[in-house]
């Protein structure tokens, strides 16, 4: 049934008008209800999201897998660094792949792919300090400060150096 409005003497003509304008008003203040509830559904989504995603970055830091090469890339970093002539990223690759190389590897890997999250916005800011600050911290100061220094005078071909823009960010964030 459609709504039929028309002027009439009495009122001054002007009631359609009203009526049309209240209607109107109407209309666009639900719509703009409406673009407000979809923009903070939008935020506390993208909000969550972050949030799965540091949890996501924690659990792999955290898996046994990680574990095993967490702990085989720590002792060759402590190791290499005691060295009269350590070695460098390039010439571990060099020396042909093996164990020492696929655990640094996973490690800078790890926080290569933690350092683009971020810088991306994909995983939240705080939560992933909250979990990881630590941890680089530890690594950075223990053993991956020396190794980086290392690499940045012998390793020249950009591809071995990627790794280290990416530990740059996390240093200026969480050191």
């Amino acid at each position: 049934m459609a709504l039929r409005l028309q002027s009439t003497p009495r009122v001054g003509g002007g009631s359609a008008f009203y009526v049309r304008q209240r209607i109107m008003s109407d209309a666009i203040s639900g719509l703009i209800g409406v673009i407000v509830g979809a923009g903070i559904s939008f935020l506390a989504y993208s909000h969550h999201e972050r949030r799965r995603h540091a949890f996501e970055l924690y659990t792999e830091w955290s898996s046994t897998e990680m574990e095993l090469y967490r702990q085989r890339a720590f002792r060759f970093l402590e190791i290499n660094k005691k060295k009269d002539h350590p070695i460098s990223f390039r010439e571990l690759h060099d020396t042909g792949l093996n164990d020492d190389l696929l655990a640094l590897e996973k490690v800078m890997h790890f926080w290569s792919k933690t350092s683009l999250l971020l810088q991306a916005g994909y995983v939240s800011q705080s939560l992933t300090r909250r979990l990881l600050s630590h941890y680089f911290k530890s690594w950075y100061n223990q053993v991956l400060c020396e190794f980086i220094e290392l690499c940045r005078t012998r390793d020249q071909e950009p591809n071995y150096r990627v790794w280290i823009e990416e530990v740059d960010y996390l240093t200026a964030k969480y050191v």
